[in-house]
């Protein structure tokens, strides 16, 4: 068994590689608490009355492992975050750590085969004025083509209303109005848009009509009547 001295830790904890640390001063090896929720072991150390926990895979390859080039992340081989063991451990660069492992590359892709079938199903136009960027779908849910996703329409307010982003610059518009825009021709170049059932949160194309200010306020009072005087 190889053991070293914990760095920063000398004549109070040794560590071997294996990862078990054990302390000097009660000649007994440290109980590990239970894996954090990260999935990494770590350890309390004590000194000078202050105490720092301790990822294990650190305390490992700062005993154990050379690092020339002053490497600050280490990371494990099998991608198992409690094995701990040296020969497990490398030192790396945080522009390597951004290269995502495998395990995440299998997830990345199922994501997008799923989003691509998925999106195979629907009737899709893009969204007026930023084409490329994102797309609707006859239920007026919205989706950005940059995160493969649908994006989440806040249901805070009367009317549901989305913030799109173009050329650095965001804005907020009516779910009911990229709907219509994208699918509801408008020869007569009505400015406003009507929900047939009276619900604000109902934006499939079948439940909108451009309308104008007029007629929006007629269709409502007639409806307030009819609910009225049935």
């Amino acid at each position: 068994m190889m053991i070293k001295p914990v760095v920063g830790y000398e004549g109070r904890y040794s560590i071997d590689h294996n990862g078990n640390v054990f302390s000097i001063k009660y000649n007994m090896m440290k109980k590990l608490p239970n894996k954090a929720k990260d999935g990494h072991l770590r350890v309390r150390l004590h000194k000078k009355g202050k105490v720092r926990t301790i990822k294990i895979s650190r305390l490992v390859a700062e005993a154990f492992i050379p690092n020339p080039d002053n490497l600050k992340w280490v990371r494990r081989k099998n991608l198992d975050n409690t094995d701990d063991r040296i020969e497990n451990l490398e030192w790396f660069s945080p522009v390597e750590k951004q290269l995502p492992e495998p395990a995440k590359i299998a997830e990345e892709i199922a994501e997008e085969k799923a989003y691509a079938e998925h999106i195979m199903t629907l009737e899709l136009k893009p969204v007026v004025g930023y084409e490329g960027l994102y797309s609707v779908d006859r239920m007026g849910s919205i989706y950005s083509h940059r995160n493969k996703m649908k994006k989440r329409i806040p249901s805070k307010g009367r009317y549901y209303r989305i913030g799109l982003a173009k050329n650095g610059k965001s804005r907020t518009f009516s779910v009911a109005r990229i709907t219509a825009e994208a699918f509801i021709p408008n020869p007569e170049n009505k400015p406003q848009i009507n929900h047939k059932n009276l619900d604000k949160h109902d934006n499939r194309v079948e439940n909108l009509e451009w309308c104008t200010k007029f007629e929006n306020m007629a269709h409502a009072m007639n409806a307030r009547q009819n609910k009225v005087h049935p």
